[in-house]
């Protein structure tokens, strides 16, 4: 048996001591192969895939990935890459992905990957917002984007692009304009005179002193904003 955390965090010797006791399934199909193998550690398909896939180790331990049914690191990796973009909290569990972004910079190669991967992930969980019969969906949804921008997986290119997409519901749910101030990824202010944020994030913003009232009132200066931004923003400065 396994944790996830031992897939992602150990040693080639801790790894191989995981598998080496795993009999060959020959005749088992890809898949097949891979939940039975999942299954004898304890974990699942997906938790096996993404938990070596994310393990920069993995790459040296061709034994281990033949047994599994990779013929390759670069087949773990696509499979890892798909498993992760579509999985919303089904095989994976939050916690399993705050594990991932939080070692995400042990290596380049993988921190790049998770660049690329994580605004189709995003977009994937945010489909099943309002869907999801799991009643703590929106809570993991919350838990992993706060985690993601406490990783070294955000980038200000990313921040900014999902302030900038029309996806306000989702940053409000998330609570995700809070967390991109919090930690530096972007100035608070910038945010302020972002056209794309939401009037309740700015109010929010100033709400939880991220940003100052003279910010509020220097947007108030454009005369182009929209009138139900300049309302919230006026009443938030108690000038209604």
């Amino acid at each position: 048996m396994a944790t996830f955390r031992e897939l992602l965090l150990g040693s080639p010797e801790e790894l191989v001591r995981i598998f080496y006791r795993i009999p060959p399934t020959p005749d088992a199909g890809f898949i097949e192969r891979i939940d039975i193998i999942a299954g004898w550690i304890g974990l699942s398909h997906c938790e096996l895939v993404c938990g070596l896939g994310f393990n920069p180790v993995s790459r040296d331990l061709t034994d281990i990935l033949a047994v599994i049914g990779f013929s390759s690191h670069r087949l773990l990796c696509a499979r890892r890459d798909e498993l992760f973009t579509h999985d919303a909290y089904g095989q994976l569990t939050i916690e399993d992905v705050i594990e991932i972004y939080a070692a995400a910079d042990r290596d380049e190669a993988i921190l790049q990957a998770l660049r690329e991967l994580v605004p189709r992930r995003l977009e994937q969980i945010e489909r099943g917002i309002g869907r999801s019969p799991d009643p703590t969906y929106e809570v993991s949804y919350k838990m992993e984007v706060h985690a993601l921008y406490e990783s070294a997986v955000a980038t200000p290119e990313l921040a900014e692009a999902r302030l900038q997409a029309p996806i306000g519901h989702y940053r409000l749910i998330s609570g995700e304009a809070l967390a991109i101030a919090r930690e530096g990824i972007l100035p608070a202010s910038n945010l302020v005179f972002m056209d794309g944020v939401l009037a309740e994030e700015k109010v929010l913003l100033f709400d939880h002193g991220l940003v100052e009232e003279a910010h509020l009132r220097n947007r108030l200066l454009n005369p182009r904003i929209p009138e139900e931004e300049r309302s919230a923003l006026q009443a938030r400065l108690g000038e209604e």
